[in-house]
């Protein structure tokens, strides 16, 4: 991804680089909101298993792994600026998303 936008950039297309980040960060976005619903529902399966099942342990174990292998992955696998690899910073979920990237300075969403 990266070398497909810094070729854009090379050939002077900056307009067309400049879209495809962009839909590459909403994609990327649509992937956070995938892992929010994720951690909402293992976060209710966790909830539902200490007050139905007190005595199945496992269950919580299992439950707790799950959401913060979720939270790990989606914070530093898909929250990342599509030109240039870099971490996007803090994730507020629905609060403000940035509009440029913190390391590279693209934009990232349409005006």
């Amino acid at each position: 991804m990266r070398n497909q936008v810094n070729r854009f950039q090379a050939d002077g297309d900056i307009e067309r680089g400049g879209v495809y980040v962009q839909e590459e960060f909403l994609r990327r976005r649509r992937k956070v909101y995938g892992a929010i619903v994720l951690l909402v529902l293992c976060g209710g399966g966790l909830v539902l298993s200490w007050l139905y099942a007190p005595g199945a342990s496992w269950i919580r174990g299992v439950l707790v792994l799950a959401l913060l292998t979720i939270a790990v992955v989606s914070n530093l696998v898909f929250w990342r600026c599509p030109a240039c690899g870099g971490h996007l910073g803090k994730l507020y979920i629905g609060l403000q998303y940035p509009k440029f990237c913190p390391n590279c300075g693209v934009r990232l969403l349409p005006h």
